[in-house]
C-alpha cells in the first residue's frame, strides 16, 4: 500500500506555494497603484479569483 500523506511537507510542494504566494502579493501590490477603494478591491478579487480558478472544481465558480 502507497503511503499518500507525510507530516513533512514535500520540497516541490512548498516551492508551488511561495510562488504562488509571491504572485498574489505582486498581483495586491499592483493593485495598490489606484487611488480608489474600490478599484483597489476589485482588482484584488480579480487577481485572486484568476488565480483560484484553474486550480478549483467547476462546482465552485468564482
Amino acid at each position: 500500500m502507497v503511503k499518500r500523506a507525510t507530516r513533512n511537507a514535500s520540497q516541490v510542494f512548498l516551492s508551488v506555494l511561495i510562488q504562488a504566494e509571491q504572485r498574489l502579493a505582486l498581483d495586491a501590490e499592483q493593485a495598490a497603484n489606484f487611488e480608489h477603494k474600490l478599484v483597489r478591491g476589485d482588482e484584488r478579487a480579480a487577481a485572486l479569483a484568476s488565480f483560484l480558478t484553474p486550480h478549483l472544481p467547476r462546482v465552485f465558480a468564482i
